[in-house]
């Protein structure tokens, strides 16, 4: 039995509500839940809230997709919260898609917070209200004691709207089971080995994109964001076959998308990934015919850690040059 207090709705206290537009949060261990429940309250001053079918399993996911979208209603429609964060990815966010009520969506400016398959939700709502979202930590990287500070500001800097953040290469990075260990931890950090310019120059764009499994998902449907003059920021899970991964960026090629960006920016693989290494630039020329735009890879914007939080439908300008950096505008 999960046991998970949650917050009274009359609160006037700010407020951070979690949500499962895909996989169910019954896979959560309850410990790992309470850990990001104290991290959320202390660094944002928050209560953390939990969206009504965060808990049901219904077949390949948390709950009915008409359940998934009333709990994003309901979290837009509480103006306590300051973020709308997923509990983490999974598959099969876009079922909910046409449930959503993309006018009250506009209404609101509670960010979307979230990676992985909830990157189905931020180019979705890019695409039809215009409005920007943060793709970076989900619930679960907040439950990692253990979790890259790194990350956690780069969070923090995102939902107060900063401006002028410089987003660079870490120096340490960690890509293990760390919820499955006993104790959480500790993690299994090594050296990164910065992020690599594949053709150098600069730009300023707005960012579309995200997880590419589930960015192609969207791309046909009402809900594929425009990709001209942007910058496309792509990455894939940790255990990707490489096929897939080259499969689906020709997908976008044939598509036209890579003729109509301005910039690429691909995030890091695992140490142990067959696309980590060196053969990963015959890649990049196998995908790219000559590009004329800035494309920087290893950037620490996939599920490797740590995960920095860039906006999706919000300007950035990419820098690509012996120390490739992001500038959040």
């Amino acid at each position: 039995n999960i046991k998970i207090m949650l917050s009274d709705k009359n609160t006037t206290r700010s407020s951070i509500e979690i949500v499962a537009p895909a996989n169910s949060m019954i896979h959560i261990n309850p410990a790992l839940i309470e850990i990001g429940k104290q991290r959320l309250s202390s660094e944002f001053d928050v209560d953390v809230r939990f969206g009504a079918s965060v808990f049901q399993n219904n077949l390949f996911a948390s709950s009915t997709p008409q359940n998934r979208a009333h709990d994003i209603h309901e979290a837009i429609l509480n103006k306590n919260n300051i973020a709308i964060i997923a509990a983490y990815g999974g598959y099969n966010t876009n079922d909910i898609l046409p449930f959503l009520d993309y006018d009250l969506i506009a209404s609101s400016q509670i960010p979307f917070v979230g990676y992985s398959d909830f990157t189905v939700l931020l180019n979705a709502v890019y695409a039809k209200t215009s409005r920007r979202s943060i793709l970076g930590p989900a619930f679960i990287s907040l439950c990692d004691p253990n979790m890259f500070q790194s990350a956690l500001l780069s969070l923090k800097s995102a939902l107060d709207r900063e401006k002028n953040i410089v987003l660079k290469a870490p120096e340490s990075s960690a890509c293990d089971d760390w919820y499955l260990k006993d104790q959480f931890g500790p993690r299994e950090i090594y050296s990164h080995s910065g992020w690599i310019p594949y053709h150098r120059g600069h730009v300023t764009a707005k960012v579309v994109g995200g997880n590419l499994e589930s960015f192609i998902a969207l791309l046909g449907t009402p809900f594929f964001p425009s990709c001209e003059g942007h910058i496309l920021l792509v990455e894939a899970n940790i255990n990707e076959p490489p096929g897939r991964f080259v499969r689906d960026f020709i997908h976008l090629k044939q598509a036209g998308i890579l003729e109509e960006i301005k910039g690429v920016i691909i995030g890091q693989f695992g140490p142990d990934s067959p696309l980590s290494g060196e053969g990963f630039k015959d890649i990049l020329d196998f995908v790219f015919d000559s590009p004329q735009y800035p494309i920087v890879y290893n950037v620490n914007v996939s599920h490797v850690d740590p995960i920095l939080s860039v906006p999706i439908g919000g300007e950035v300008l990419l820098r690509v040059d012996d120390t490739p950096e992001i500038l959040i505008l």
